[in-house]
């Protein structure tokens, strides 16, 4: 396994970490978006990480349309827990993330399509386009 492998292997588990902190429930408003905000954060370094290395050769194109599958997942589930609470959809924050979330989204659904057609530059531009989420 490489270095690279095993970072992006590391990457996922702290996105799932991230996501069980996020968990809805328990926190007031203002964590709930933090924690929101580093999950999409943590979901977007990493679809970095991964589209990097299938460009690289670094990575199979099974692997990575696995990878981008569950952070396409994990995505839909930030969103969704957003736009679930009332609170949360009246806060201008928690509208720009659910506009961020809906950007990383379409990006992964693009990055998806190219990875499976093999276009490399079409990767290359979509990664480009990746936002850092923005932090409340």
């Amino acid at each position: 396994m490489t270095r690279l492998t095993s970072r992006i292997r590391s990457s996922w588990r702290l996105v799932a970490i991230c996501v069980v902190v996020a968990a809805p429930g328990c926190a007031g408003p203002d964590k709930r978006l933090h924690d929101t905000a580093t999950a999409l954060s943590s979901i977007n370094a990493t679809t970095r990480a991964v589209g990097q290395a299938w460009t690289e050769r670094n990575a199979s194109t099974a692997y990575t349309l696995a990878a981008l599958d569950q952070a396409l997942r994990l995505t839909e589930a930030q969103r969704a827990d957003l736009l679930h609470d009332a609170a949360l959809q009246s806060d201008s924050t928690g509208m720009r993330l659910v506009a961020h979330a809906e950007q990383l989204e379409h990006s992964l659904i693009e990055l998806t399509s190219a990875v499976k057609r093999s276009d490399g530059d079409r990767v290359r531009r979509e990664l480009n386009r990746l936002s850092i989420a923005p932090a409340e």
